[in-house]
C-alpha cells in the first residue's frame, strides 16, 4: 500500500509541475502575441509619416530638374518609391518601419509568397492603379465610376474594420483582416515608454502664440 502510496504522489506530483509548465507557455505565448492598440496604431501613423518624409526628400532632389519633367510620370515614381520601402521592409524583414521602431513584426509563419504577393498588388500596384486613374483616365466615365465605387467601398470596410478593431484588437487594417496577418512583439518583456515632454512645449508654444495674436489685435 506504502509503494503504491509513493507511485501515485509521484504521478500527481509529475502531473502537476507538467500543467503548470503547460500554463506557463500559454501565458508567455499570450504575452508575445498580445500587442496594444496604441502600437498598432502607431505602428501605422508612423508607417505613413515614413513614407511622406522619403517622398519630400524625394521632391527636393528633383527641383532642381526642369518643371513638367517628371510631373507626368508621379504615379511611377510614387510606385517605385513604395515598391522599395515594401521590398526594404515587409519582404526583406517581415514588419513595417514603423513596425520595427515599435518592436512589432507579422507572424513569420504567415507571411506565404502567395500572401505576399497579394500584400504588394493590394497595397502598391492598388494605389499606382487609382493614381493613373486620376491622372490619365479621367475622360473614361466608366472608369471613374468604378474607382470611386472601390474607394467608397474600401472606406466603409475600413470604418467597419476600425470598430471590431477596437474591440478585438488585432488586424488593425482590412488587408491584414483578409491575409490574417498578425502582429507580435520582439520581446515579450519590453514595454513602451511614453513621454509627454514633446506635447507639453507643443501646448505651452500653442497657447503662447494665441495670446500675442489676441494681445495684438
Amino acid at each position: 500500500v506504502d509503494v503504491k502510496g509513493a507511485e501515485l504522489r509521484c504521478v500527481s506530483a509529475a502531473a502537476a509541475c507538467t500543467l503548470k509548465r503547460f500554463k506557463l507557455g500559454e501565458q508567455q505565448m499570450e504575452q508575445k502575441s498580445y500587442i496594444s492598440r496604441v502600437n498598432q496604431l502607431d505602428a501605422e501613423l508612423l508607417d505613413k509619416e515614413i513614407t511622406k518624409v522619403i517622398s519630400e526628400q524625394l521632391g527636393n532632389v528633383y527641383k532642381e530638374l526642369p518643371p513638367g519633367i517628371l510631373s507626368k510620370f508621379q504615379p511611377e515614381v510614387d510606385c517605385f518609391l513604395k515598391s522599395i520601402i515594401w521590398i526594404s521592409s515587409i519582404k526583406r524583414n517581415n514588419s513595417t518601419f514603423g513596425q520595427q521602431i515599435l518592436a512589432i513584426t507579422y507572424e513569420k509563419e504567415k507571411l506565404t509568397r502567395n500572401k505576399l504577393i497579394l500584400h504588394y498588388l493590394i497595397t502598391v500596384l492598388g494605389v499606382y492603379a487609382k493614381d493613373v486613374s486620376h491622372m490619365r483616365l479621367t475622360n473614361h466615365l466608366l472608369v471613374q465610376k468604378t474607382v470611386a465605387w472601390i474607394e467608397c467601398a474600401t472606406k466603409v470596410l475600413s470604418l467597419v474594420n476600425f470598430f471590431r478593431f477596437l474591440k478585438i484588437g488585432v488586424y488593425p487594417t482590412v488587408v491584414d483582416y483578409v491575409l490574417r496577418w498578425n502582429h507580435v512583439s520582439h520581446s515579450a518583456t519590453r514595454r513602451r515608454n511614453i513621454g509627454y515632454a514633446y506635447m507639453n512645449r507643443e501646448l505651452i508654444w500653442t497657447g503662447f502664440l494665441v495670446s500675442s495674436f489676441s494681445i495684438l489685435n
